[in-house]
């Protein structure tokens, strides 16, 4: 992975834990060669490793460019930029943290709980997600989770799926 790009993720890295400081344990990061050609990262919760898709992350100012067009178009957060495909994966990484350790608990079964409070909280339909987060979100729990976590750590505004699933993460997390 070129310096630029590396420079950049530390740094938004550091921003991620001063909001966040349970995410710095969480994971661990390395660059990958062995993810598909538009996969941008991976968390892999058997060795809790985060991995950057080193061909898509030696070109910083690309890959910057299509995420930026992936949030215009509503794929992605409002408010995120490509750092937030790390911020995204540490969603990831929390959920499983928060899950090890916990008799009955899963990371599938945390994240569903967690969207299906929201939703009922926020009085949302599952289709209402695609506007009020992303349509990322739309794969299932576990995207809706690190979506909204993304949105609620990077954006300078974020909206109110993304504040709520942050909030009861951060709770979780604090108990």
């Amino acid at each position: 992975m070129p310096r630029q790009a590396e420079e950049a993720i530390n740094a938004h890295l550091e921003n991620v834990f001063d909001k966040v400081p349970e995410a710095r344990e969480a994971f661990r990061l390395a660059a990958s060669d062995v993810l598909g050609p538009d996969e941008y990262a991976r968390f892999d919760p058997a060795t809790q490793a985060i991995s950057l898709s080193r061909r898509l992350f030696a070109r910083p100012g690309r890959l910057g460019a299509a995420y930026a067009r992936e949030v215009k178009d509503g794929f992605h957060p409002r408010g995120t930029d490509w750092r937030s495909i790390v911020t995204h994966e540490i969603g990831h990484a929390l959920v499983m943290k928060h899950a090890l350790g916990r008799p009955g608990l899963t990371a599938s079964g945390v994240s569903a709980n967690l969207e299906r409070g929201v939703i009922e909280k926020l009085g949302l339909s599952r289709q209402d997600i695609a506007r009020e987060l992303s349509e990322y979100a739309l794969n299932g729990p576990q995207d809706f989770v690190a979506e909204a976590f993304a949105e609620f750590v990077d954006s300078p505004a974020p909206r109110r799926v993304a504040l709520a699933v942050g909030q009861l993460l951060l709770a979780a997390f604090r108990r």
